[in-house]
């Protein structure tokens, strides 16, 4: 396999004016566009707000990430997160980055199978980002559907994360 390349101007840094500004509002991750952990919250605690709307929460983590940075180096993982970051903002209504290597993705629900391909499509897209870059990248997703699996923001995301560590264990495996 290739050793992945990176064009310089793909790794540098936001300019600190952008970084402030989006500190100061604090509602996007400043490596990938997406909504931060504050504005998932916000957004699934309005969603609460309409009980009659049902909605799956998929709560997915990379995996081997850590091997990532240290076989490639910390600039190179950053370029795989905004790779992420800018495939969901065009693929996904409602997605965020909440922290290091791990997203959530909000999606309407109408049947039984909606989650689960979800999920599946959600592990897909990271496939894709990473054969791009002559990488494999994987990812665990867990699902939780409101209001079957919980009604509240807590026992959502709980639910979700749950399901996500219940996957099997095979995908680990690859690195």
């Amino acid at each position: 396999m290739p050793k992945p390349q990176l064009v310089p101007e793909q790794v540098l840094p936001k300019p600190k004016s952008e970084l402030v500004h989006e500190e100061t509002e604090g509602t996007r991750d400043y490596l990938t566009g997406l909504k931060n952990a504050r504005s998932c919250v916000a957004d699934l605690s309005e969603r609460l707000n309409h009980p009659e709307r049902k909605f799956a929460v998929l709560f997915a983590n990379l995996i081997h990430f850590k091997k990532i940075n240290e076989r490639h180096g910390n600039l190179f993982g950053d370029e795989v997160l905004r790779r992420i970051g800018k495939e969901l903002l065009e693929r996904t209504d409602f997605s965020y980055r909440i922290g290091g290597n791990e997203f959530v993705v909000i999606v309407e629900y109408a049947k039984d199978t909606d989650g689960m391909l979800a999920s599946l499509y959600l592990q897909y897209l990271f496939t894709l980002v990473g054969l791009s870059l002559n990488i494999v990248l994987s990812a665990r997703v867990g699902i939780s559907v409101y209001p079957d699996d919980a009604r509240t923001l807590e026992g959502l995301l709980w639910r979700a994360d749950q399901d996500m560590y219940s996957t099997p264990r095979k995908l680990e495996t690859a690195s």
